[in-house]
C-alpha cells in the first residue's frame, strides 16, 4: 500500500508508482513541439513577432493542458506517450478543472520568467528549478505539482 510522503509505513517502494524524470521530461517536450508547431503554422502568414507568438504559446499550452489534465484521466497527449497522469497527491483523485489550471498557472508562472530578456540568464532558474526537481524529490514532483497537490504516475 502507498502511504504520503513522511507517513508511517513509508518506504523506498513507495515510488514504484511515480513517473520517472524520464517519462515526465519526454511528455513535456512532447507536449511543448505540438503547441509550438500548432503556434508557427496557424500564425506564420500573420506577421506577428517571435515574442508575440511565444505569448500565444504559453496561453495556448496554458489551455491545452488545462483541459486534457481535467478531461483525459489526467493525461495530455504527451504524457499519454509515454504512459504518465497526473492526480492528486494523494494518488486516488483526479484533477478538477479548477486544480488542473492551478498547476498548470503554476507552471507558467515559472516557464515564462526564462523569456524576459532584463532577467538575462537568471530568467532561467525558475523554469529550471521547476523541471530539474523531480531529480531529487523523494515523490518526483516539480514546483508546480507541489503548489497545486498533484503527482504524475505511470
Amino acid at each position: 500500500m502507498l502511504h504520503p510522503a513522511g507517513s508511517a509505513g513509508s518506504t523506498s517502494s513507495d515510488t514504484a508508482g511515480l513517473a520517472s524524470f524520464g517519462q515526465r521530461a519526454g511528455g513535456y517536450v512532447i507536449d511543448w513541439v505540438l503547441v509550438l508547431v500548432i503556434v508557427q503554422v496557424s500564425l506564420s502568414t500573420t506577421g506577428l513577432s517571435i515574442p508575440a507568438k511565444m505569448a500565444i504559446a504559453y496561453g495556448l499550452r496554458f489551455f491545452y493542458a488545462t483541459i486534457l489534465l481535467s478531461v483525459l484521466d489526467g493525461q495530455t497527449l504527451g504524457m499519454r506517450l509515454f504512459g504518465t497522469r497526473c492526480v492528486c497527491d494523494d494518488r486516488i483523485t483526479r484533477l478538477t478543472l479548477p486544480r488542473a489550471a492551478y498547476r498548470q498557472l503554476a507552471a507558467e508562472l515559472m516557464a515564462v520568467s526564462a523569456a524576459f530578456e532584463t532577467l538575462g540568464i537568471f530568467g532561467l532558474i525558475p523554469p529550471l528549478a521547476d523541471l530539474c526537481w523531480p531529480l531529487w524529490d523523494r515523490e518526483n514532483q516539480t514546483l508546480h505539482d507541489k503548489v497545486a497537490g498533484t503527482v504524475v504516475l505511470h
